[in-house]
């Protein structure tokens, strides 16, 4: 008799690709695009117009037409606020920066893009960026041939 067995393999140790930018001003209404160099065609995905003051919801659905497209994968997006000592605070004010974490849910074996530029279109905002070669870097994916053999019993 042969049965389905269904294979999970699980490494809790695992790290995911992370990068973050910051904005100066969370009261600023103003937007801006984002640039993510593509590392395979070498070529520039640009994002829809943005809020300088996104949720987090925002950035994570134009983020996700990129890293779709070109990794099969979705971000996760985590909106801070900042006070002017760069800690976290919750409550927001004239003076905060904003800053998103961005975290890709696969494993891939180098960055997700090579390049991240934001060009303002009506925002006043500083940015700041840290991309994912200043982030953090994806462990391997598993990769490789296994043989699994199953005893009947």
């Amino acid at each position: 008799m042969k049965q389905i067995q269904k294979l999970q393999i699980s490494n809790e140790m695992n790290t995911f690709e992370s990068w973050a930018y910051t904005v100066s001003s969370s009261t600023d209404k103003g937007t801006f695009k984002l640039w993510l160099m593509n590392p395979i065609t070498k070529k520039y995905w640009q994002s829809v117009e943005l809020p300088a003051n996104a949720e987090a919801w925002q950035i994570r659905d134009a983020l996700n037409q990129y890293t779709t497209s070109v990794w099969g994968a979705y971000v996760n997006v985590k909106r801070y606020y900042l006070d002017a000592n760069g800690t976290e605070t919750n409550a927001p004010g004239d003076k905060i920066t904003l800053k998103y974490n961005i975290t890709l849910n696969k494993l891939i074996k180098d960055f997700s893009t090579t390049a991240i530029s934001i060009t303002k279109a009506t925002t006043k905002s500083s940015f700041t960026i840290v991309t994912p070669q200043k982030g953090i870097k994806s462990s391997a994916p598993i990769e490789g041939s296994y043989i699994i053999s199953c005893d009947d019993s």
